[in-house]
């Protein structure tokens, strides 16, 4: 996840990452996705997120990815551990 000012986000350096990590046999995350571009239109004066739909995207993106490693480690034979 990243923000960019610009038109096209980070999309091109997502892409080449994503290109590495899959070399490399690593687990990704290929849904959701969306590119947020021109992400200072999301943001107050003191940074804080104000779009809420890119904010239910985040949590959504949040909640993929712990699904992710919580389907890795009982793969892998590692318990998960509740937050406290």
């Amino acid at each position: 996840m990243g923000a960019s000012g610009g038109s096209l986000g980070i999309a091109r350096a997502q892409t080449h990452l994503r290109q590495i990590l899959e070399t490399l046999d690593m687990p990704t995350l290929s849904h959701p996705e969306r590119i947020i571009s021109n992400a200072e239109q999301d943001l107050s004066r003191d940074g804080k997120l104000t779009n809420e739909s890119t904010r239910c995207f985040i949590l959504e993106l949040l909640a993929a990815l712990v699904s992710l490693v919580e389907t890795h480690r009982a793969a892998a034979g590692v318990g998960v551990k509740e937050a406290a």
